[in-house]
C-alpha cells in the first residue's frame, strides 16, 4: 500500500495524511490476509496460500520499518517512496494472484489501494499505482501459478470478507477526513486570526507613513532599500507664529490638543491636494509634491499652492474655535513655497530609513517660510511660472534668505484669479463683534438654504444696535456675530460683506 514520506515541515493535516496511510495499508493487507484465509477455509484455496498469511500481516509492519531506517540513513524522500511503491506492488499483486484473481476480492483490493493513491497524491500516482500493481499481479502468478476463479465459482465468504474491508476502509477515510477537516478549519482560523493582526498592525505602521509612500512599498511598486533620484518637486514649509508663547500661557494637555486638532485639519487638506507629507516638527510642517506620484510639475506647483490657501483658510476657522475655547492669543501660519530639482528617495541605514529630500531647493523653501509675514504665503519665482495662470500673486522684490548666495525673486499669494475681480468665491472677515468665512465653492448643496438665512439674518441684526447674537456654521462657512460688541466705523462695511456674500451664493444657485 503506497505510503508518502513529508519532509518537514509539515502543512496542517500532514500527520493525519500519514496516519491515514498506515492505517489503510494495515486495513489492506488485513483483507487480503482474511480473504486468503476464507479461500483456504472454503477450499476454494489451495492449503499450500496459507504460508502468505504471516507475510501479509508482518510486511505493513516491516514496509513503515524500512521507511523510517532509510530516512534516517538520509536517503532521499522521493527514493523511499517509490521503494515503497515498488514493494507495495509486488506483494498486492502476489496477493491477487494468490486469491485466484478472483473477481470481487480482487477489485475491492485495487479500490482500496487506488483511492487511496488518489487522495495521497492525485492523478500520477493514482496510475503509477495501478500499473505497478498489475506488474506486480502478473509476477505473483508467474510464481505462484496462473489460476482463475471463477465469479460463479467464488463462496460467499469470499465476497463478504472483502466488502466488509472496503466498508471499514470508507468509515475510516470518513474519519481521518473529519479529522484534517477539523484541522483545516484551525489552520484557516488561526491564519484569519494573523491576517486581522497583521492588517492591524499595517495600519498602526501606516500612520507613521506617507500614504503615497505607504501604498507604494505594499503593493510591491517600491522597495524598502537605500536608493535615491533627482525629481523636479514643489516643496512646502509652515509653522505657526504664536504657539510659542501659547505654550506658557495654557496647560500642556490643551496645548496638546490645540497641535492636535491643527495638524489634523492641516494633514486633511495636504492630502485631499496630493501632497507627500514629509514631517511635522512641532508645529512645523514639511510637505513636498512631485514623488512617489506626480501629475505633472505644472500641476503639482498649482496643487501645492492651492493646498496651502486652503490651509490659510482654515486657520481662520480654526482661530475662531480656539478663541471661543479661551485661546486669545492670535495664531498664524507663515508658508514658504519653492520648486526645483530635488534629491528625494530612502536615506539612512538599512537597519532604519528615512524617506524624504534633500538639496538647495528644500532650502529655500525653508527659508522662504522664515522669512514671511504671518498670516501670508511667500513663493519664489520659479514656482510663481508655474502657477500664475491659475493663482494671483503680488511680486515682492527681491530678497537675501540666509545659507542662499545672491538675492531670490518672491511673490506673496493673494488667491485664486477666480476669486477675484468678478465677486468674492471666498470672504474671510475677523472684526470685534464679528467672525466671518465664506467659500462659496465649499458650501454643500443640501447647505445652501441655511447658509442664505444665516446671512440674511446678519444683515438684519447689523442694520439695528440691539445686542443680538447669530451663530452658524457649514462646509465652507462660519459665522459668529455679537452685534452689541461690533464697532460703530465697521457695522456699514460688515453689512456690505455679508450682503455680497448673500447673493454670491443665491448667482450659484439659479
Amino acid at each position: 500500500m503506497p505510503e508518502t514520506y513529508y519532509d518537514p515541515p509539515r502543512v496542517p493535516g500532514a500527520d493525519v495524511g500519514t496516519k491515514q496511510a498506515r492505517y489503510v495499508r494495515h486495513l489492506a493487507f488485513l483483507v487480503v490476509t482474511g480473504t486468503i484465509a476464507a479461500g483456504i477455509a472454503s477450499r476454494a484455496f489451495p492449503k499450500l496460500h496459507a504460508v502468505l498469511i504471516p507475510l501479509m500481516l508482518v510486511y505493513p509492519g516491516f514496509a513503515h520499518w524500512l521507511a523510517e531506517f532509510l530516512l534516517r540513513r538520509a536517503r532521499p524522500v522521493g527514493t523511499v517512496n517509490a521503494t515503497l511503491f515498488v514493494l507495495d506492488a509486488a506483494m498486492i499483486g502476489l496477493s491477487i494472484a494468490a486469491m485466484q484473481f478472483a473477481v470481487v476480492p480482487s477489485l475491492m483490493v485495487m479500490m482500496i489501494v487506488a483511492a487511496n493513491a488518489m487522495a495521497l497524491g492525485g492523478v500520477q500516482t493514482f496510475l503509477m499505482s495501478v500499473a505497478v500493481t498489475v506488474l506486480g499481479s502478473i509476477a505473483g502468478a508467474i510464481l505462484l501459478g496462473f489460476s482463475l476463479l471463477r465469479y460463479a465459482d467464488t463462496p460467499a465468504l469470499l465476497t463478504i470478507v472483502p466488502i466488509m474491508g472496503m466498508f471499514i476502509y470508507l468509515a475510516i477515510n470518513a474519519y481521518f477526513s473529519q479529522e484534517q477537516r477539523d484541522i483545516l478549519l484551525k489552520a484557516q482560523q488561526e491564519i484569519r486570526a494573523q491576517r486581522e493582526q497583521a492588517l492591524a498592525l499595517t495600519r498602526r505602521l501606516s500612520k507613521y507613513l506617507p500614504p503615497q509612500v505607504y501604498g507604494a512599498l505594499f503593493s510591491g511598486r517600491r522597495d524598502a532599500k537605500l536608493e535615491t533620484r533627482r525629481k523636479k518637486l514643489t516643496v512646502f514649509f509652515s509653522d505657526v507664529r504664536g504657539f510659542t508663547n501659547l505654550s506658557d500661557e495654557i496647560p500642556l494637555e490643551q496645548l496638546t490638543a490645540i497641535l492636535n486638532q491643527y495638524l489634523n485639519e492641516m494633514t486633511r487638506i495636504a492630502l485631499k491636494h496630493g501632497g507627500t507629507i514629509d514631517k511635522f516638527m512641532g508645529d512645523g510642517i514639511m510637505i513636498f509634491f512631485g514623488d512617489p506620484v506626480s501629475r505633472g510639475t505644472r500641476e503639482d506647483a498649482v496643487a501645492c499652492v492651492s493646498m496651502a490657501i486652503e490651509m490659510q483658510k482654515q486657520m481662520h476657522v480654526l482661530r475662531q474655535r480656539w478663541k471661543e475655547q479661551g485661546v486669545n492669543t492670535p495664531l498664524e501660519i507663515r508658508i514658504g513655497i519653492n520648486s526645483g530639482v530635488c534629491t528625494v528617495g530612502n536615506f539612512g541605514a538599512e537597519s532604519r530609513m528615512d524617506y524624504t529630500i534633500l538639496g538647495r531647493e528644500v532650502n529655500l523653501a525653508s527659508r522662504l517660510e522664515s522669512s514671511t509675514a504671518p498670516g501670508t504665503i511667500l513663493i519664489s519665482e520659479t514656482t510663481h511660472q508655474l502657477v500664475k495662470d491659475t493663482i494671483q500673486c503680488r511680486s515682492k522684490g527681491m530678497i537675501t534668505v540666509k545659507g542662499i548666495a545672491g538675492e531670490v525673486a518672491v511673490h506673496e499669494v493673494l488667491d485664486f484669479r477666480r476669486n477675484l475681480g468678478g465677486g468674492a468665491n471666498y470672504q474671510s472677515v475677523d472684526r470685534p463683534g464679528m467672525t466671518l468665512v465664506f467659500d462659496v465653492e465649499k458650501i454643500r448643496n443640501y447647505e445652501q438654504t441655511k447658509v442664505i438665512d444665516a446671512l440674511v439674518q446678519a444683515v438684519k441684526i447689523l442694520r439695528t444696535t440691539t445686542g443680538q447674537t447669530l451663530e452658524a456654521e457649514a462646509s465652507g462657512f462660519l459665522i459668529r456675530l455679537r452685534n452689541g460688541e461690533v464697532e460703530p466705523d465697521d457695522r456699514e462695511k460688515l453689512i456690505q460683506i455679508v450682503d455680497r456674500c448673500a447673493k454670491k451664493l443665491k448667482e450659484k444657485i439659479t
